[in-house]
């Protein structure tokens, strides 16, 4: 982690794939709530937030960032978490920085693993799947996002000439290819730990979002 008092107090906001889950790190701690929410993220998101501020006594303008997934995943919880963030930072002045969900896949798989080479796999629908396919230089994630049919994934995993990491719900689709530089490691659910790595890592870089420059990243159209 980057060690700085001034990137230490934020809070976290994930519902994009099945949980909602909410961090804080607040004096170089980490707290957080999970709860999977079943596609009704919006039911107990906001309790959350409450529940672990009051626990830990802090409020709101305690924290100097607020992030939140923009996607790709639920368009009602990406949604929705866009939305809370903004409705607490602008009346507390408080920096904004977006996370891609897929990111914190690949963060989580670096931090168990110290795997470089990583494709982050998450079911869409029954016909396509978002695909991140990223390599870790000098601390940052570079690669592209984008979303696929099952059958394009399928010839981009035939093509691969070095052995890349599969991570993500996806990977049911692909357990069974014969393929000797794919390898699966069964994560699927981020993790508030790997959100917290990524927003330090772009508050470092001063990569604040302005409300009029929040673009979502819903993947609707896939590539077939």
């Amino acid at each position: 982690m980057i060690h700085n008092l001034e990137y230490d107090n934020i809070l976290s906001i994930d519902s994009s794939l099945d949980h909602n889950i909410i961090a804080i790190l607040y004096n170089n701690t980490i707290h957080y709530q999970i709860n999977e929410c079943n596609k009704q993220h919006e039911k107990n998101i906001l309790t959350m937030i409450h529940v672990l501020l009051i626990k830990n006594k802090l409020k709101i303008n305690n924290f100097k960032i607020i992030s939140f997934t923009i996607g790709p995943g639920s368009f009602t919880g990406i949604r929705l978490s866009t939305s809370i963030a903004q409705g607490l930072s602008i009346p507390n002045n408080i920096h904004l920085i977006g996370i891609s969900t897929l990111k914190i896949l690949a963060e989580q798989t670096w931090r168990l693993y110290k795997f470089d080479k990583i494709i982050v796999c998450n079911i869409a629908n029954k016909k396509n799947i978002y695909w991140g396919q990223y390599i870790k230089k000098n601390n940052y994630w570079v690669g592209s996002e984008i979303s696929l049919t099952i059958d394009i994934a399928y010839q981009k995993i035939n093509s691969l000439t070095e052995i890349w990491y599969m991570v993500g719900s996806g990977h049911i689709y692909f357990k069974n290819i014969k393929n000797q530089f794919l390898r699966i490691i069964r994560i699927n659910t981020p993790y508030a730990e790997d959100m917290i790595t990524l927003t330090r890592i772009e508050a470092k870089k001063k990569n604040f979002l302005l409300l009029e420059n929040i673009h979502l990243n819903y993947l609707n159209n896939p590539i077939y």
